[in-house]
C-alpha cells in the first residue's frame, strides 16, 4: 500500500492512567472485525526498561505493533521531556515528524499518544504542537469521574484551537458503577450538552467485547 493512501489516527488521552493502551489495543480488534488492516505505534514511550525489547505499552499490541513502532524511548516514568532530560538527550520536533512520516504503512495506524494533550515533549513543544504539525485526526479517550468533565472538556477546546480534527470520545472507566451513581449517569449529557464531538461510553474496562463490538459500530467515522 502506498503511504498516501494509509489513514492516520492518533488516540489521545485526557490525562495519564485514563486507558489510552487498553483502547488502542479495543482500537485494533475493532479494525480486525471490520477488515482493515491496522498497526499501533507509539512516538514517544517513557517507562521503558533498558533491558525488555519492547516497552510495556507496545507489548501490548502483540502482533499488530508497527514494525517501526517507536522514535523515542526512556526509561523513566515521567514526562518525556523530564525523563529525556535525565538522559542528557531532547525530542527533536522535526525528526519526530519524519518519524510520524515513515510509518503509514498499513490500512490504518493508531498512533497511542503519552499523558495528556499539552504532555511536555521537549521545550516550547507539546504533544498538542506535535498533532499540530502532523494534522492527522484524533480520538480523545476520557475517565469517568470528579474531574473528568473538566479534562475532558479543555482536551477537546484545545484541539480544536489548533483545527485539529477530533473524530471522538470515549468514556473510558475501569469500575462499575451502581445503576443510580449520579455522576456515571451524567457524565456523557453533561458533554453533549457542550461539545459537538460524538462521544461513545461509559465503556467499562471487564467487558472488552462491548468494546470491540461498539468501537468496530463506530467505523464509519474512522473512515
Amino acid at each position: 500500500m502506498q503511504a498516501g493512501k494509509s489513514q492516520v489516527i492518533h488516540v489521545c488521552g485526557t490525562d495519564t492512567d485514563v486507558g489510552k493502551t487498553w483502547m488502542t489495543c479495543r482500537l485494533l480488534e475493532a479494525s480486525a472485525a471490520r477488515e482493515v488492516d491496522a498497526r499501533a505505534c507509539k512516538p514517544v514511550h517513557s517507562g521503558w526498561p533498558p533491558q525488555d525489547a519492547l516497552g510495556p505499552d507496545l507489548l501490548a499490541y502483540g502482533p499488530q505493533v508497527h514494525p517501526d513502532a517507536t522514535r523515542y524511548r526512556f526509561e523513566a516514568a515521567m514526562s518525556p521531556h523530564r525523563a529525556a532530560h535525565l538522559e542528557g538527550k531532547v525530542i527533536d520536533r522535526k525528526e519526530l515528524f519524519r518519524w510520524r512520516s515513515s510509518i503509514a504503512t498499513h490500512q490504518r495506524v493508531w498512533v497511542e499518544g503519552i499523558g495528556g494533550v499539552c504532555c511536555p515533549l521537549a521545550p516550547h513543544f507539546t504533544y498538542l504542537d506535535f498533532l499540530q504539525d502532523c494534522g492527522d485526526p484524533v480520538l480523545v479517550v476520557s475517565r469517568v469521574g470528579l474531574g473528568s468533565l473538566n479534562h475532558a472538556l479543555q482536551s477537546i477546546l484545545a484541539l480544536e484551537s489548533r483545527s485539529i480534527p477530533v473524530l471522538g470520545l470515549v468514556l473510558n472507566e475501569e469500575m462499575d458503577f451502581p445503576p443510580d451513581d449520579p455522576i456515571a449517569s451524567s457524565a456523557r449529557w453533561e458533554l453533549e450538552a457542550q461539545v459537538d464531538t460524538p462521544i461513545l461510553g461509559p465503556l467499562l474496562w471487564n467487558r472488552p467485547e462491548e468494546h470491540v463490538r461498539r468501537l468496530a459500530d463506530w467505523e464509519p467515522l474512522w473512515s
